[in-house]
């Protein structure tokens, strides 16, 4: 089963990489180097890979994440319940808008508590 319906194809020359992507590069290790301690980084064509030990244990994070969405459905069922009953309403476009409500309100918040 194909996820894309356009199958790229990668040269396998290696490109010299560019002032904008070692910017990039630059930055995005900045941000990494919060979550883990990079020990390598690779370019791929147009992509960059950092290998690296994670400095949060991954099951810590996801029983954080779980803490965090049990909260509610805990303390007010009846909202939790009339939440979802008009979320089941709401077209594809407004539950993506909402979802990336929710994506910038964490990534902002996570760049709070990491500064």
């Amino acid at each position: 089963m194909r996820l894309w319906p356009v199958r790229r194809r990668w040269s396998g020359l290696a490109t010299l990489p560019t002032d904008d992507l070692l910017i990039t590069e630059d930055l995005l290790r900045r941000n990494v180097e919060d979550v883990m301690t990079v020990r390598d980084r690779q370019i791929q064509g147009r992509a960059i890979v950092f290998r690296g030990d994670l400095q949060v244990a991954p099951a810590r994070a996801v029983a954080l994440m779980l803490v965090c969405e049990g909260l509610v459905p805990f303390l007010s069922p009846a909202s939790w319940r009339h939440v979802f009953e008009r979320a089941l309403r709401m077209s594809d476009g407004q539950l993506r808008f909402l979802g990336l409500v929710g994506l910038v309100a964490g990534l902002l918040l996570l760049g709070i508590v990491l500064l």
